[in-house]
């Protein structure tokens, strides 16, 4: 038998847990690691938010938000390993 078509429902994340794959992913937490807009990770997933639409801040304000741990939100679709962020959400605070 060979394959004509094979269908991902889910994968491990680079943290161990399983993610469901959709058309669109997203994920609410804290940066992990930040080398750039471009390169970060967020619960063990790399991050491409060079592109993003960014709510309630801008790609300069990432740098603080890992140093300070503030959580974000961010939706975007998988290219390869890498999740290519679409819109990025900084939590606002009170």
């Amino acid at each position: 038998m060979v394959a004509t078509k094979i269908e991902l429902r889910s994968q491990i994340g680079n943290d161990g847990h399983e993610v469901e794959i959709k058309d669109k992913v997203e994920i609410d937490g804290r940066i992990d690691h930040f080398t750039s807009a471009a390169d970060f990770v967020m619960r063990g997933q790399r991050c491409n938010a060079a592109q993003a639409t960014y709510e309630h801040g801008s790609a300069s304000d990432l740098p603080a938000a890992y140093r300070n741990q503030t959580r974000i939100k961010v939706e975007g679709h998988y290219e390869g390993a890498i999740l290519v962020v679409e819109t990025l959400e900084f939590e606002q605070q009170d």
